[in-house]
């Protein structure tokens, strides 16, 4: 068996066994997490939007057939 069907879930189980002991809001933490990440989103999407718009140009353009 692979030991990644243990891995994940063990994983899982020690963070909240930590976070229970430790006191910590696990919802509240979440939270914070899951903002900062949208921030982190909102501040690459458009640097990816434009990467994915030249790539898609230099392609059809046949630009990229040179390389």
């Amino acid at each position: 068996m692979n030991t990644t069907v243990f891995v994940i879930p063990l994983v899982i189980a020690i963070t909240l066994i930590v976070c229970l002991v430790k006191k910590v809001d696990i919802l509240k933490e979440f939270r914070v997490g899951a903002l900062e990440g949208l921030e982190t989103v909102k501040n690459l999407l458009p640097t990816l939007i434009i990467f994915l718009t030249v790539i898609t140009m230099l392609r059809s353009s046949g630009a990229l057939d040179f390389f």
